[in-house]
């Protein structure tokens, strides 16, 4: 990584309310309070929060930086997200692919999840961010390796990029 301060992407997991951030997700956000790195959230983020009942989430999301992804019908908010390409569907199918090969047998909840999720990813990877932060060790840090090595895409817990970003902030 250059001498550019570093650009992570918050998944919805990572958004508390003020003062009620788990200790490493504080540690991050006061490093994005300081300049020291730039904390980014994907349109998905306020979409998912619309549907959320805790108090102060969707002000503490109007915090950070939006980053527009590619519209997906019944995901996506009017002029929030961007038109699509070939390429970005096909990136956005196999992003699917990866992290949920067995999408078909989810519910409909989980499904819809599921294609937020990719989304997230798709977006990260189509601004090159750093490094994509999530709490969702379920399906998306299970699939690290190959999100990183398919797109690049470097899957973090909230404590596993504190441990990078310490080693390159120093």
């Amino acid at each position: 990584m250059d001498k550019r301060k570093p650009v992570i992407t918050f998944d919805t997991s990572c958004i508390y309310s003020e003062g009620r951030s788990p200790p490493e997700i504080a540690e991050l956000e006061g490093l994005h309070k300081q300049g020291r790195l730039q904390i980014v959230k994907t349109d998905v983020v306020d979409t998912e929060l619309l549907k959320s009942r805790k108090k102060g989430l969707k002000q503490k999301s109007a915090a950070y930086d939006e980053d527009l992804g590619v519209v997906v019908i019944g995901h996506s908010r009017v002029n929030h997200a961007l038109i699509a390409d070939n390429e970005s569907e096909d990136i956005l199918r196999e992003l699917m692919n990866i992290v949920f090969p067995d999408f078909e047998n989810y519910g409909e909840g989980a499904k819809d999840g599921a294609i937020r999720d990719a989304m997230h990813l798709m977006t990260h990877h189509r601004y090159k961010r750093d490094f994509f932060v999530t709490r969702d060790e379920h399906h998306i840090i299970k699939k690290a390796t190959q999100l990183e090595g398919r797109y690049g895409i470097i899957v973090l817990t909230p404590i596993d990029c504190l441990k990078r970003l310490r080693a390159i902030l120093t």
